[in-house]
């Protein structure tokens, strides 16, 4: 055979190849052999707004409120627990079907669809819900059977979405002690042995806490307020038992050893009273809580030292002025090496009217500005004493027009550290003199001076 001809043969058998692999490719877009994956569940979880679960005999009810859940039944206006429920709808529209089977194929019976197992609705809206009935798992292919209803079809899912779906009254309930989330709180109280040992209120907004002491109220550190709030709030009851089931001289809680009482955002105050550890195991203690009405609640020892860090001591703010940078329109700093004068003159441009004129650097300000609304000290010191204040190494003035907000003075040394005062709340700290370091700035730091370049 002419080589011309092999040639041409060759190439015709090339291009048809070509031409059928290329018939034989997905569209654009798609993906070769895709096939689109159908979930147990199929909204997305905030969506829903309400869910029923029906488990050995007993209806749960549950319904949405913002980020929290509540339950409608069987206990009409307690908090449900919001983790479970959550849990429940991410595992359910994450879990894919592994197969389905028309219910004629199927004897219902013999997959306890006739009498499910458990039964799980979710609903987005009055009109639009999704009921699914679980029922047997099959010991061959390991899969649990699903009935989808109004469907007309049986969904076989994984055999892990079993131990999801082992629902109780523990588990639904909501097992915080306090029932008023942090962000929610205003108000703190906590007696010990019958007596007030600590108050503390929201003040100037959301962001700011005082402590009501002897002396006048103080700044207190939001961090910590809001972490042993967090630790009560969340899921701490151990065990619900009916009121009366123990006599109340047993549980200690005729005479607590701690009460705390929280006032929420809305008015409502949530009560808790601490009592006794359980005779036989010292690791539990007696509680009540006004959100659970008639029953005892069993929870960790360890609970009370939360509630013992609610003194002033320890919640008392370390933070050494207290003053919101965005306020502040007129600077005064001075320290061994230079006094500086600066004013605002708009939100992004600041002026240096001393030792002399000059755009100052809007960064550096900025970072200055920062720096003192961070600085804390590592210990609040009793009044009195010389400290060096009447002629201090370093004066910061922060003022907003002619409201004064920062007067912060740093005096002597006191061993490895420097006696600081804010005089605006008369407060005087120890703190190190490294974390006072960017307080030495100079008119060189600060000042903003093109440089120009002449070439000749």
């Amino acid at each position: 055979m002419n080589w011309k001809v092999l040639v041409l043969l060759l190439a015709f058998t090339l291009a048809l190849g070509a031409y059928l692999f290329l018939q034989d490719q997905p569209e654009a877009g798609e993906e070769a052999g895709s096939t689109e994956l159908e979930y147990v569940l199929p909204y997305a979880p905030e969506d829903v707004q309400k869910v029923t679960i029906i488990f050995q005999d007993t209806t749960y009810v549950v319904v949405r409120d913002g980020l929290e859940w509540h339950l409608e039944q069987p206990d009409p206006g307690w908090g449900a627990d919001s983790l479970v429920i959550n849990h429940l709808l991410r595992t359910l529209s994450q879990m894919p079907y592994v197969n389905s089977i028309p219910v004629s194929e199927l004897d219902m019976a013999a997959v306890k669809l006739d009498d499910p197992v458990l039964v799980f609705t979710a609903y987005k809206s009055d009109l639009d819900s999704t009921r699914l009935e679980f029922g047997a798992l099959n010991p061959t292919t390991e899969n649990i059977y699903i009935l989808i209803a109004g469907q007309g079809r049986v969904a076989l899912a994984n055999k892990l979405l079993g131990p999801m779906m082992t629902v109780n009254g523990f588990l639904v309930r909501g097992k915080s002690l306090t029932g008023v989330q942090p962000y929610r709180t205003v108000g703190i109280e906590v007696e010990s042995g019958g007596r007030s040992v600590f108050r503390c209120y929201r003040a100037d907004g959301r962001d700011r806490w005082r402590i009501d002491t002897a002396g006048g109220s103080v700044l207190a550190d939001k961090l910590k307020l809001n972490l042993r709030l967090g630790e009560l709030y969340s899921d701490q009851v151990r065990e619900f038992l009916p009121a009366g089931s123990v006599r109340r001289q047993e549980t200690g809680l005729n005479r607590p050893v701690r009460t705390l009482r929280l006032v929420a955002e809305n008015g409502d105050t949530s009560v808790v009273r601490l009592g006794r550890t359980v005779s036989d195991q010292d690791y539990l203690r007696w509680a009540s809580s006004s959100i659970y009405p008639g029953h005892l609640l069993l929870i960790d020892s360890w609970l009370i030292e939360r509630v013992d860090k609610f003194v002033p001591d320890s919640m008392r703010t370390l933070q050494i002025v207290d003053f919101i940078p965005s306020e502040v329109t007129f600077i005064s700093l001075a320290n061994p090496l230079d006094s500086l004068v600066l004013t605002a003159e708009n939100d992004t441009l600041w002026r240096l009217i001393a030792p002399r004129q000059a755009r100052a650097k809007y960064q550096f300000v900025e970072q200055l500005l920062s720096h003192a609304d961070t600085l804390k000290g590592s210990k609040v010191l009793p009044a009195g004493g010389d400290r060096g204040f009447e002629s201090p190494q370093v004066r910061l003035v922060l003022m907003n027009g002619d409201s004064l907000l920062v007067d912060m003075l740093v005096g002597y040394f006191a061993e490895t550290e420097v006696y600081v005062r804010d005089n605006v709340r008369n407060i005087d700290f120890l703190a190190s003199p490294r974390k006072l370091e960017p307080l030495n700035a100079t008119f060189k730091d600060v000042a903003d001076i093109p440089v120009r370049h002449v070439v000749e």
